[in-house]
């Protein structure tokens, strides 16, 4: 069977990703210590040696070191991987954390192919393909899907949720499907706490699908209930069993007495999401001032159109509304999180991590673009251009230099 010329495309964007993210993992295959980008790997190779040779998680209880690290998050990337290790155990070290770095590679390659037909639910394909290209050589996900991280395994679990989310839109959400994407919400919380996210994501997506196409409030919240019935047992076994770090998320949002801190904490958080934007295109935060000053008016001319496109909210079609509603709910979770958490507690570098929800956050950043573009009857492909060369600019930047 030939392939579409959709799909040719989609072929060359996936295959492209993959070459340029294989072409960055640092030679020689030889030494552990070149091999490993930052601390937080070597701590993730560390533990999932450990958890590999006595078969056992850890805590913070029972943890030191880089374990003491890696015991703050959720376990499933690190059984992975750890698996890995004992799949691939004639293997010298350095060769194991290549394999680890591969099967990184083959998940954000993979995450990359789900948030283009993801897109294409609710755009067209040229705008999806777009996306899927600003994702192959977008400097955060080249980073983290060549680090033996669980960063690796959001990016392709997340995009995955997104799609099945939105596929076949016009059709009803079954039961099997609900299961499905409750089974995905588990395992996303099972790799990364922010992705909790994806719980109050599908609910708003179970509750306007059901209103706007049938008026079915009640087989919206049916569907809500049993999602939820779902997810909640794994999630608070999850939050008990890592009690440490993971306990005071929810109660202490809710609870911790902010009043007399706001003012502050929002002026961090302000701060924080300021130079953590740049992070996301420049990890070294390194590059000249003329590279940023040309993101920023980039950055500038998206919020502009972006905001354009939320006041027409009620022209555009139903799915592309379920899609803004549904980005706009995760990152407004992520801002009242780390607001009433983690700036409070000193964490304000974490205002990074609205940019981590994929396939939301680089659509929204495209979709702001072709909006101003269009506001002033212009191409987009005249905001697109610079758009990629920044990226490639700063990626060989972060890489090369």
């Amino acid at each position: 069977m030939s392939l579409t010329r959709e799909q040719k495309t989609l072929a060359l964007v996936l295959f492209f990703a993959f070459l340029l993210r294989v072409a960055l993992l640092p030679f020689p295959f030889s030494q552990v210590g070149q091999m490993v980008g930052n601390q937080d790997e070597g701590s993730s190779l560390q533990y999932m040696t450990h958890v590999a040779l006595e078969k056992t998680l850890f805590t913070l209880d029972n943890a030191k070191g880089g374990d003491y690290i890696m015991a703050f998050h959720p376990p499933l990337y690190y059984v992975v991987g750890a698996s890995l290790l004992l799949w691939t155990t004639a293997l010298a070290l350095p060769q194991q954390l290549l394999v680890l770095k591969l099967f990184s590679i083959l998940l954000g390659v993979a995450g990359i192919a789900f948030s283009y037909h993801a897109l294409k639910q609710v755009f067209s394909h040229s705008f999806a393909i777009l996306t899927a290209l600003f994702l192959a050589v977008w400097p955060t996900h080249v980073y983290f899907s060549t680090t033996a991280n669980n960063y690796a395994l959001v990016y392709f679990l997340y995009p995955l949720l997104v799609y099945l989310l939105l596929r076949n839109w016009q059709k009803a959400f079954t039961t099997a499907k609900v299961m499905a994407i409750a089974v995905l919400s588990i395992l996303l919380a099972l790799t990364h706490l922010t992705t909790l996210t994806s719980i109050p994501l599908a609910v708003s997506l179970f509750a306007y699908k059901n209103k706007v196409q049938s008026n079915a409030w009640g087989r919206g919240i049916k569907q809500g209930l049993l999602f939820l019935s779902v997810v909640a047992v794994p999630s608070l076994a999850l939050m008990l069993f890592f009690k440490q770090s993971t306990g005071n998320l929810l109660p202490t949002a809710v609870f911790l007495e902010l009043v007399p801190k706001t003012p502050a904490a929002i002026g961090a958080y302000l701060r924080s999401l300021f130079v953590y934007f740049f992070n996301q295109f420049d990890p070294k935060l390194s590059a000249p001032p003329a590279l940023y000053a040309a993101l920023f008016l980039l950055a500038l001319a998206s919020l502009l159109g972006f905001a354009l496109f939320l006041a027409r909210f009620r022209a555009h079609s139903q799915i592309q509304r379920a899609f803004l509603l549904g980005g706009l709910t995760v990152f407004a979770v992520m801002v009242f999180w780390q607001l009433t958490y983690e700036v409070p507690v000193g964490f304000a570098q974490y205002g990074r991590r609205w940019l981590d929800f994929i396939p939301f956050a680089p659509a929204f950043f495209l979709l702001g673009l072709k909006q101003f573009a269009e506001r002033f009857k212009r191409s987009p492909h005249y905001l697109y251009g610079p758009a990629y060369l920044i990226l490639l600019a700063f990626l060989a930047h972060y890489y090369f230099f």
